[in-house]
């Protein structure tokens, strides 16, 4: 299993086996205490405060705009600090009337200080797109401890950084051993978001913790749709999340909600045989250049590029779950429907979740979370028995241990490669000089029989 990213040709064989001496995740600081049960929340939906049970805040819809979340910490010998969850989208932090610095979306440790009680307060801003109160776990007070496990971020080579690369969040699971191969859970995030957009989920984390998944999420490069360069970015921070984490090469799912959807899809068709699994909420799967989308993508060469719908074959392998609101004004249903569509003609593994009166919202996405996690823990690549690849763009050049070159001045290539018993039939290779083949590629044991049907002009090597 190879993976290629536009010329920096990285094998999934160094980028994805257990690194058990270099397993790391830096000990950072958590709050080892009480979480708590009820906050005063103050805002558009109760202007005059209303003490709410933290259980119940994140399914609670609220109109949008700025909520205060205020808490009286008690004195007390072991409470030394407070633990601040990402939230979306969360804003200031303030201890005793006085802003606290603080990262905006990233958890973050409060010390206290002195032997008094202290009042506590967060700010988030609710929008449209949330219409709750999303905060990944409750506010924890005790002593702070150093920990591997919950939330941290970690730091990588990247050409992108003014862009926000470089830097990539991961969850370890409570009591995860660093050093056994895990599986894996990659979120996209969506349209102004950023690699700490889905640590508000407390969903996310809780179904992880409770299925021992690993969480990483790698930042989009702002509002990139998933190009080129982000496609990289996301290929670098998996890359680097190995020598954090050891990771189980065959187990690996990828999701994303809106732009990260989108991002989902584009991804994980482009490099099937790296997922167990891709998930993609109220994602685009064909842009089109009359709408905003022009500016980034520029051209039809350029949305073939990122269109999960031209290159649905690369699919046949890789379980494809669809969710989408059907009242969704912002990326129409349209979009998952042409895409299911052309799954199931070619008779592809797939789900497609039609959730009547929902739009584009977090909530959906809340609401399928633990699944998703569930899915991605039962999830593994196949050895598959056939594979079909398309490819727009000169850095695609394998699948499934499948190598193929192009043909001098070829924009597309198709391949269609079976194996029948003993032998590996090359149905097709359009746009293809040389098709190659790996020596474990269809389960094999030993080389297998090279055949070329009729009409197949390509080089044939095993």
């Amino acid at each position: 299993m190879h993976l290629t990213a536009f010329g920096a040709a990285i094998s999934l064989s160094i980028l994805l086996l257990p690194h058990e001496a270099s397993a790391r995740v830096a000990p950072h600081p958590r709050v080892d205490g009480a979480a708590l049960a009820q906050v005063t929340v103050t805002g558009p939906s109760y202007p005059k405060g209303k003490l709410i049970d933290w259980s119940t805040l994140s399914t609670t819809v609220v109109k949008e705009g700025l909520y205060t979340l205020r808490a009286w910490v008690p004195a007390g010998g072991l409470i030394d600090a407070a633990e601040i969850p990402a939230c979306a989208v969360r804003k200031r932090i303030l201890l005793d009337g006085k802003q606290v610095a603080s990262p905006e979306r990233a958890p973050a440790i409060v010390q206290l200080g002195g032997r008094g009680g202290h009042d506590l307060a967060v700010e988030v801003n609710v929008s449209s797109y949330e219409n709750r109160i999303a905060c990944g776990d409750s506010i924890r007070v005790g002593a702070t401890v150093g920990s591997r496990e919950g939330w941290t971020s970690f730091r990588y080579a990247s050409d992108d950084r003014k862009a926000g690369g470089g830097q990539a969040a991961i969850f370890v699971p409570r009591g995860h051993d660093l050093t056994k191969p895990s599986v894996a859970l990659v979120g996209l995030h969506p349209w102004n978001g950023d690699m700490w957009t889905y640590a508000a989920y407390e969903e996310l984390a809780s179904e992880a913790n409770a299925r021992n998944v690993v969480l990483i999420l790698p930042p989009g490069l702002g509002n990139s749709l998933y190009v080129a360069k982000a496609e990289r970015e996301v290929m670098k921070a998996l890359e680097a999340a190995t020598d954090e984490v050891a990771l189980d090469q065959a187990a690996i799912g990828l999701w994303g909600a809106s732009m990260g959807g989108a991002g989902a899809t584009t991804i994980g068709f482009h490099h099937p045989d790296l997922f167990s699994m891709v998930v993609s909420y109220f994602g685009d799967s064909k842009y089109s250049m009359s709408s905003y989308v022009s500016n980034i993508l520029k051209d039809d060469d350029g949305a073939k590029a990122v269109n999960a719908l031209d290159v649905v074959e690369n699919a046949r392998n890789l379980p494809v779950w669809l969710i989408h609101g059907t009242t969704d004004k912002v990326s129409s249903i349209k979009q998952s429907e042409i895409l299911a569509a052309a799954l199931k003609q070619q008779g592809f593994d797939f789900v497609f979740d039609k959730e009547p009166n929902r739009g584009h919202e977090g909530s959906l996405v809340a609401q399928y979370l633990r699944r998703v996690v569930e899915r991605a823990a039962k999830s593994r690549v196949p050895t598959v028995k056939r594979v079909t690849y398309r490819s727009f763009r000169n850095d695609d050049t394998s699948a499934y241990g499948v190598h193929f070159q192009r043909a001098k001045g070829a924009t597309e290539v198709f391949v269609d490669v079976v194996r029948n018993g003993d032998s590996v039939v090359i149905k097709r290779a359009d746009g293809v000089a040389k098709v190659s083949f790996d020596p474990d590629a269809f389960g094999a044991k030993t080389k297998l029989k090279v055949v070329r049907e009729s009409g197949v002009k390509a080089e044939a090597t095993w």
